[in-house]
């Protein structure tokens, strides 16, 4: 259904100006009303004025004139006419595309308007640097939640600040510390670091090893996630470059690699303990490290000005709860976040 409601000239120019970033000084002659801008939509959706037409309940020609007026006010046409037939053409497509984003950004700041106005089942948007990190808590969450939108992202962390800032994600779950004013970095767990290796090998008798013994060995990585980090930085500060001989493109074929005698590899303590539970018969073993400083940090990223939902805020607790609870277990008692390990790189979003 069509929006009946139409903004002022001036209105309009500022909402070109904000929301599709075209100078202010360069809408001046931009009259138009957001009804001809749903119009103009499904015209080039249908290709076609009369399909419009019967969209909106009006005449076709006040579709088409309602196109004319658009195109006189912009300087140029939008479409190339054949017969009863039309397609946008090169300005047409490239204006659809604007038209587009602006009417998703106007939808997204109703709902943020409603969602304040406590008149909304809410949406939830999070990135999260690995699969399966908090599957666990979205789980609970929508369980008591079950009317909420939920979106999961799967982002690297140089996408994060863009994601954050355009407000497309509430918060970021991050194994690295953020140093900017405009974002809130919220520790929330310790996790250590584990080594994994087949059950045949003689690490695997091990109660705990320490870095150093690694230096001979062969590892696997996988390339989309931050192990590899932790690994070169780790074994650096041992002493030695790790031979990685395997780049894993998913972190799901770490563990038959490795079972398989290929390499070892370095995990995360939540995954060493899934691995343990959901294996009858484990095929691989992990054993942790001697060195107190072979962990990582888990921590909340999000602006500090951004409005959450009442949804969005009931999951950030019910994520920091979680990982609380998960770092008691780990590590028998809460963790302390007064400094990082030098082999943290904190990132400075600039």
């Amino acid at each position: 259904m069509a929006v009946q409601c139409s903004f002022g000239p001036f209105l309009m120019q500022c909402l070109y100006h904000m929301t599709l970033h075209i100078p202010l000084e360069l809408c001046n002659n931009v009259h138009m009303d957001f009804y001809q801008l749903e119009i103009f939509l499904s015209v080039a959706s249908h290709e076609s004025m009369s399909e419009a037409a019967r969209e909106f309940g009006i005449a076709q020609s006040s579709v088409s004139r309602s196109i004319a007026r658009l195109e006189q006010g912009l300087g140029v046409s939008l479409f190339e006419r054949s017969g009863r037939n039309v397609s946008l053409n090169q300005y047409g497509k490239s204006y659809f595309a604007y038209v587009t984003r602006a009417m998703e950004e106007l939808s997204s700041g109703e709902t943020v308007l409603r969602e304040m106005a406590g008149n909304a089942c809410g949406h939830v948007s999070v990135a999260s640097p690995a699969h399966n990190l908090i599957t666990e808590p979205i789980a609970s969450f929508m369980h008591t939640h079950p009317d909420t939108v939920f979106r999961e992202s799967f982002l690297p962390f140089e996408r994060v600040r863009k994601e954050l800032e355009r407000g497309n994600i509430d918060f970021s779950v991050s194994f690295h510390p953020v140093n900017h004013p405009d974002f809130a970095w919220e520790p929330v767990a310790k996790e250590r670091l584990h080594l994994l290796v087949s059950n045949t090998h003689p690490l695997g008798e091990r109660a705990s090893v320490s870095l150093s013994e690694l230096k001979d060995e062969r590892f696997v990585v996988a390339q989309t996630t931050d192990m590899h980090y932790f690994l070169v930085t780790l074994c650096r500060r041992a002493g030695f470059e790790p031979d990685v001989h395997v780049y894993s493109g998913e972190q799901q074929l770490q563990g038959p690699l490795v079972a398989q005698g290929i390499g070892l590899s370095i995990i995360p303590a939540i995954l060493a303990r899934r691995i343990e539970r959901e294996l009858q018969k484990p095929i691989t073993r992990t054993v942790p490290f001697k060195e107190g400083y072979c962990c990582r940090t888990i921590g909340l990223v999000y602006l500090r000005n951004h409005f959450f939902s009442q949804a969005a805020s009931d999951f950030r607790n019910e994520v920091k709860t979680y990982f609380k609870t998960l770092d008691a277990e780990m590590n028998g008692a809460p963790s302390v976040f007064d400094s990082e390990p030098d082999h943290y790189r904190r990132l400075d979003f600039r």
